[in-house]
């Protein structure tokens, strides 16, 4: 039971990691996955170092240039508020261990409560919550 409540509370915390500082990754991995396109193609159309490119996409550069990202916007024709839209999704699909996660939290009724249920606590109660858990599975 431990490694699904686990599961389930590092979604949690991923999902509460999510700010404002998060969303040029989230404009990049949206414009990638509605284009069918790579960050080698985004860096080869806008002519953007494509380590520049990843850096925003894996949110290491949380806040690039405004050329940067008008760069992308006007090669491929986005507006600001398909920006503001792309932007402001969270990112649940992100990878398919959160997929994976969120197929898991919808066929158990307990953890999907558990989701729930922490959905408006900060970052510190997941983190508690985490470590009781972890305490939990010890005995």
């Amino acid at each position: 039971m431990f490694t699904s409540i686990n599961f389930v509370l590092e979604i949690l915390v991923n999902m509460q990691n999510f700010n404002e500082d998060n969303k040029y990754r989230v404009f990049l991995q949206r414009l990638k996955k509605e284009y069918k396109i790579s960050s080698r193609k985004i860096s080869d159309d806008t002519k953007i170092p494509i380590s520049t490119i990843e850096k925003i996409a894996s949110g290491r550069i949380k806040n690039p240039r405004k050329s940067t990202i008008e760069k992308i916007m006007k090669t491929y024709n986005i507006t600001p508020d398909k920006m503001h839209e792309y932007s402001n999704l969270k990112p649940y699909y992100i990878d398919s261990k959160t997929e994976k996660l969120l197929r898991n939290i919808s066929c158990n009724p307990i953890l999907g409560a558990l989701c729930e249920a922490t959905l408006n606590l900060n970052k510190s109660d997941i983190k508690a919550i985490i470590e009781i858990a972890k305490r939990m599975d010890k005995k």
